[in-house]
């Protein structure tokens, strides 16, 4: 039994919950086509799988408006993973400091050497996707301000969470520290 599954019994769920959620996440998201296993997720991630976060940059003017983006999770999961760790032409994705100090909740992206990685994704509606090795100024979707963060554990890829720069221009270009998209 896994650990996981050790958890579950012994918070007193049925066995059959665990199976109905480990049927919903797909068998190629466990194995990984950049040379890593990608783990299984945490309990307190388990209700992240099918959210919807909220990105609101300003736009970059005196009294801006708040733009607000939305993003499906299981997207910037799945934009992670196609990101992977090695840098494309683009220069993404590429290594994240956490300047900001951003919490993400997840123990491996919180901690103090983690090595995260920052993916540009557009947003729900925008139908694009970032494509890593082609012309960075001649993207599908144009530009955005949002990135989806995750880390590199020991070759392992664990989602940390979605972030957007905190202001925004008329192209969609973004500008300023990150904040998280909640």
């Amino acid at each position: 039994m896994k650990f996981f599954d050790v958890l579950l019994v012994l918070a007193g769920l049925n066995t059959s919950v665990l199976a109905e959620l480990n049927a919903t996440i797909p068998a190629a998201s466990k194995t990984s086509t950049f040379g890593g296993s990608v783990l299984e997720p945490a309990a307190n991630q388990l209700d992240e799988l099918a959210r919807i976060v909220t990105c609101t940059p300003r736009f970059k003017q005196p009294g801006g408006r708040i733009k607000q983006y939305q993003v499906d999770v299981g997207y910037a999961q799945a934009q992670a993973k196609k990101g992977g760790f090695r840098e494309g032409r683009t220069g993404y994705p590429h290594r994240y400091k956490n300047h900001e100090r951003l919490v993400f909740g997840t123990y491996n992206c919180d901690k103090a050497r983690a090595h995260l990685m920052e993916y540009p994704i557009y947003w729900n509606g925008n139908g694009n996707e970032w494509q890593k090795d082609g012309d960075k100024k001649k993207q599908p979707g144009r530009y955005t301000p949002i990135r989806v963060v995750y880390a590199n554990q020991n070759g392992a890829l664990i989602y940390c969470g979605v972030m957007t720069h905190e202001f925004w221009f008329k192209n969609r270009h973004g500008a300023g520290d990150f904040k998280l998209c909640v």
